[in-house]
């Protein structure tokens, strides 16, 4: 038995491919004939009982018994059938009753049609008649009340037969093409069959000169050597290829894996320049750095990095003579919260159409760091400036006028403590966020009531509360279970209202809620919101206020204060892995969020009772 040629089972392929691409639009062809013949009845059906409908209110006096014979005449003359029915669904007239009378039809009050003209004002149904064997459309129409006829429905019932014959007439004509089209594809697939036969011919001799170019590219699969004359030299010129490419492929790929695995994991962001300055590869740091990244191969860094000294630096990196090797290192501010150091570099020679790298490092943490620390010891030595001003004068002080005036020593005294005692609170404040900090003071985190814990710390800042008149008004759910420890969540509640004493205007009204709120991990947490009439925290502080001697009123300072109590609470709550934060606008806001207990169902019934 003889093999099946290459150009026949190509002929057979095209020969597949026709009948498919001209049977399949022929059957949707079809099927939209179908649907728009049978939109056309349905439209027409609607017309046909809008007429009978207004003849009907021309001859209203009639009566429904003189409806018969209208219809019929009507009926006869539209090759239709027409019926008049009564709101309840008795036929009142028919314009083909046949050998049966009005009173022998079935109710239509559950016809479909009717149905959907009494919600929708038309309705319309397709169904079979087995007296004609054909489908019908079915279009009722309301009536109202007229002369002596009564409130019910115009029915007219359209055959479809018509449009059965224009498929029919239509898959004639379809027919026809579809065989003189085939006729006319198979000839020219068979000339195109013995043309692409040769032209693989011509092809196998192309590649066996490429099997000798050690330079190209190749596949690492081997050809078949199948039965068949036309594929034999290729398949064999093909392996001979690949065998010759196979480990330089192989050295390419391995190549190309370890550079993708190094820019994968590299912390750094990498950004490389091809052909007229346009962006040819970016890592993932960089995208995660800039996401406008991710699809930017082809545009120029400046649509896709929002930062000007880049691109020009680039530019002019660009322009250097190319056999010349440069580096350009600036740091960019491409966002407030961002520093970036970046290195940009032209190899001497381009390589695969790289011709400048950019190499991205974030440093806004170490840039914030350092802001911090400076900003830090500027405040530690404002702060410890006036106690040591305050005890170095009034010592001196004293010390000349000792013998003289005895209540001066007194005073001065008093006013060395005071100011030794400021010291001394702000150093162990220090120390306790330092411990909290570092995680050296152990907590008994425990299930307490959150009502419990705000009202120790309310009367714990009763002096400062009187003081300034001031009064807590507390909102709680005395049932409000949180877990923390009783005694680092007071002084929390302490540090806050103290804060809110500070700022609130005397006599004004200090107010304390605490309720569950929703929590980012799709449960429940208790949030506490502090509000005072104060004048608020501006927008530009409200990331900056837990920040150790951070003041929002920069001149203000308070000598009961160490500017260390929002920092202390802030390390206090995320240590019972909740959070705390401050609100802008007019009034204080302070809120932070704990974790609720879980209540054990006997606890709950326990409580109910």
């Amino acid at each position: 038995m003889h093999d099946i040629t290459f150009r026949t089972r190509l002929f057979l392929c095209f020969l597949a491919i026709i009948v498919m691409a001209l049977v399949l639009p022929g059957l949707y062809v079809r099927n939209g004939i179908k649907e728009e013949g049978i939109d056309e009845t349905v439209r027409s059906a609607r017309r046909e009982a809008q007429l009978i409908r207004m003849q009907m209110e021309s001859v209203s006096d009639w009566g429904t018994e003189a409806l018969g014979p209208l219809f019929g005449r009507m009926g006869r003359a539209l090759g239709i059938r027409i019926t008049f029915v009564s709101h309840t669904g008795a036929v009142l007239a028919e314009s083909s009753p046949g050998l049966l009378s009005l009173n022998d039809f079935d109710n239509h009050a559950d016809r479909m049609e009717i149905m959907i003209a009494k919600q929708e004002g038309f309705g319309f149904s397709i169904r079979h008649s087995n007296t004609l064997n054909t489908d019908l459309v079915y279009a009722a129409l309301p009536f109202a009340a007229t002369g002596s006829l009564p409130d019910g429905y115009v029915r007219v019932a359209v055959p479809l037969s018509h449009v059965e014959e224009r498929i029919a007439a239509s898959e004639r004509q379809w027919f026809a093409i579809v065989g003189l089209a085939t006729l006319i594809a198979l000839i020219l697939a068979y000339v195109l069959a013995a043309h692409l036969e040769r032209s693989f011919k011509e092809m196998i001799r192309v590649v066996e000169s490429i099997a000798t170019d050690p330079l190209n590219t190749g596949s690492r699969r081997r050809l078949h050597i199948l039965p068949g004359r036309e594929f034999r030299r290729l398949a064999a010129a093909v392996n001979d290829m690949a065998d010759r490419t196979e480990e330089h492929v192989r050295t390419i790929a391995e190549n190309k894996a370890q550079l993708k695995t190094i820019l994968d994991v590299m912390n750094e962001g990498v950004l490389v320049i091809g052909e007229k300055g346009r962006i040819r590869l970016v890592n993932p740091a960089l995208t995660r750095l800039f996401p406008q990244t991710r699809d930017s191969e082809g545009k120029y860094p400046v649509e896709v990095i929002p930062s000007a000294e880049i691109q020009q630096a680039l530019d002019g990196l660009l322009s250097s003579p190319p056999d010349t090797s440069r580096l350009i290192t600036l740091e960019i501010e491409p966002r407030p919260d961002m520093v970036l150091s970046v290195q940009l570099i032209r190899p001497r020679e381009a390589v695969h159409d790289v011709l400048a790298v950019a190499v991205f490092h974030d440093i806004s943490e170490m840039a914030r760091l350092i802001k911090v620390r400076k900003e830090f010891v500027a405040n530690v030595s404002h702060e410890l400036r006036t106690p040591l001003t305050a005890i170095a004068g009034y010592a001196e002080t004293l010390r000349d006028a000792a013998a003289e005036d005895p209540s001066v020593c007194v005073r001065f005294a008093e006013t060395i403590l005071r100011n030794a005692r400021h010291m001394s609170v702000m150093v162990e404040d220090l120390l306790k966020l330092s411990r909290i900090e570092s995680g050296a003071v152990p907590m008994e985190i425990q299930p307490v009531r959150a009502s419990l814990i705000l009202s120790d710390a309310t009367a714990s800042c009763q002096p400062q509360l009187a003081t300034h008149g001031l009064h807590v008004e507390t909102e709680i759910d005395p049932g409000l279970t949180v877990l923390a420890d009783a005694h680092f969540i007071a002084q929390v509640f302490r540090n806050l209202i103290e804060n809110a004493c500070r700022y609130a205007p005397e006599g004004s009204v200090i107010a304390v809620r605490g309720e569950t709120s929703p929590a980012p991990d799709g449960g429940e947490e208790a949030l506490f919101t502090v509000r005072d009439d104060g004048p608020g925290i501006p927008e530009a502080d409200i990331s900056r206020v837990f920040e150790r001697f951070y003041r929002v009123e920069k001149h203000r300072s308070s000598p009961a204060s160490t500017g260390l109590g929002l920092a202390i609470c802030k390390h206090i709550i995320e240590r019972h892995a909740g959070r705390i934060w401050a609100e802008p606008g007019p009034g204080g806001r302070l809120k932070c969020t704990l974790p609720l207990a879980p209540v054990e169902k006997e606890r709950e019934e326990k409580d109910a009772l």
